[in-house]
């Protein structure tokens, strides 16, 4: 899947997929914790508002040039 594929789907079915990846890493946006997900063969952020939990919105991409953020959370074992 392609992430624009994914990023077209309805929260439900981008949920679903969430869901069935691995989870590599958190950091924190200001008013959002951002969840960084595998999904098949793309990575997903997922938003969280801070305080309430409610997610906000997903975000899916592919390679590696938005992971910057996240490369001291990462564990690769």
């Amino acid at each position: 899947m392609k992430a624009l594929a994914f990023n077209n789907l309805c929260f439900f079915q981008q949920m679903e997929l969430v869901l069935k990846g691995t989870r590599l890493a958190k950091r924190d946006a200001g008013q959002y914790y951002v969840y960084l997900y595998n999904v098949r063969d793309l990575y997903v952020e997922v938003f969280y508002e801070v305080g309430t939990d409610i997610i906000e919105h997903m975000k899916a991409f592919s390679g590696t040039r938005r992971l910057s953020p996240y490369i001291e959370e990462i564990v690769i074992s």
